[in-house]
């Protein structure tokens, strides 16, 4: 029963359901209603809190410092049994070398401010010692004509803050969407010349002396960590000059492998994430101008394990991207994937390991062994062993190899 009368008390229902109910007697209506009106209070003043807390935050920069609740000390008179008038948010800053302080007092009032709250706003100030020609006021809900023009002949700049729906949910809240947007390389098709057979040593460089230099493999994936090819989804196409300072084999030799040409393959993976959006403007209460926005974006991390979603031109991203159903949207990328993807989804670079595993199996093992460890956990795009990690940072910046487009 207290629950529920008083729910249709605050619903304005209470008259008419509980009138003539017996078991409701006097003194339990007075208590419903005082404790109704101080529900009601102390809602309100939550409110308002957090209508000071909404303005403190627009006028927050680095610039200046942003106090709220500030007490005072009254230089004109005795405001308060402690001689302080308390201003809601207090902006202090300097303009050529001198301090300069601006006063703003905030309003959430159900009806439009008028000329009595502008006449107590500047009352306070000059009890302070603060000219009302720097303050600032601040309405949830308007002014009057009336209020307006007292203002103006303050000097009191009136500011309306919007997005704020204090009666129902604290503030303006839409849906959100968060795109994070990461783009991979795939090797499509590896052609080269050479004048024999294939041996896995032709993908192998070594300088004159016989110092190993590195693979194809890792002049691709150097390419690509360093932005060949661009973040941009679709085919991309090069020749590969290696320096003829590497072109040789262990012994020495001059390596016979030319004509190198690659073709990637460039995809974007999204993955998304559904949050809230909530914003907040103020404006000129004369002109409607737009003063300050403060927007708030707020997100959070699915639980298990998200698929991502693959686009393989930029025609099907931009396509997805705009067409979110949400009221704001925030991506975030493009984030190159530092692996080179291979055949049969192998990632590259492998562990140091891996190749040592690879190359003392026998002939007939070792399309077994690397295909356990590509579908291992191993096999991912961040993992990277401590030879590689150093050659990646090494990498980074440098230009080992010449890659020339194909048109």
């Amino acid at each position: 029963m207290a629950s529920r009368v008083v729910r249709d008390f605050l619903s304005g229902k209470l008259h008419a359901r509980y009138r003539g109910d017996c078991r409701l007697h006097s003194c339990c209506w007075n208590h419903y209603c005082r404790g109704a009106r101080v529900s009601k209070k102390y809602e309100r003043e939550a409110q308002w809190k957090l209508v000071e807390h909404i303005v403190a935050a627009l006028f927050d920069d680095p610039d200046v410092q942003v106090q709220s609740n500030v007490r005072l000390p009254a230089i004109r008179r005795t405001g308060s049994k402690s001689g302080r008038r308390e201003i809601d948010v207090l902006i202090t800053g300097s303009v050529a070398g001198q301090r300069i302080r601006v006063p703003i007092e905030c309003k959430h009032l159900r009806r439009k401010v008028g000329s009595q709250e502008i006449d107590g706003f500047v009352g306070k100030l000059l009890d302070i010692g603060l000219p009302s020609q720097t303050s600032i006021f601040v309405s949830t809900s308007g002014y009057t004509s009336g209020g307006l023009a007292r203002a103006q002949e303050a000097g009191v700049r009136t500011l309306v803050l919007s997005g704020a729906n204090l009666d129902r949910t604290r503030e303006q809240i839409l849906e959100a969407m968060q795109s994070q947007v990461y783009v991979c390389c795939h090797l499509a098709k590896l052609q080269f010349q050479t004048p024999g057979e294939l041996d896995e040593q032709d993908l192998l460089f070594f300088d004159l002396d016989g110092a190993y230099v590195g693979s194809l493999q890792d002049f691709l994936w150097q390419g690509w960590i360093n932005g060949t090819p661009p973040l941009v989804c679709g085919t991309h196409s090069y020749t590969v000059e290696v320096p003829d300072e590497w072109m040789h084999a262990a012994d020495g030799s001059p390596k016979q492998l030319r004509n190198i040409r690659v073709d990637y393959e460039v995809f974007a993976l999204v993955r998304e994430y559904r949050g809230q959006a909530a914003w907040h403007r103020l404006t000129d209460a004369g002109t409607g101008a737009l003063e300050r926005q403060n927007v708030e974006l707020t997100f959070e991390r699915a639980r298990g394990i998200q698929v991502p979603c693959q686009f393989n031109t930029e025609n099907e991203l931009a396509q997805h991207l705009s067409s979110r159903p949400a009221s704001a949207s925030l991506t975030i990328g493009r984030q190159r994937l530092p692996k080179l993807a291979m055949h049969k989804g192998l990632l590259w670079p492998v562990p140091a390991e891996v190749i040592e595993r690879f190359g003392a199996a026998a002939p007939e093992d070792r399309e077994g062994e690397m295909e356990q460890f590509r579908e291992s956990a191993s096999n991912n795009f961040w993992n990277f062993d401590e030879a590689y990690a150093s050659v990646l940072t090494q990498a980074q910046g440098e230009a080992w190899v010449e890659f020339v487009p194909i048109v």
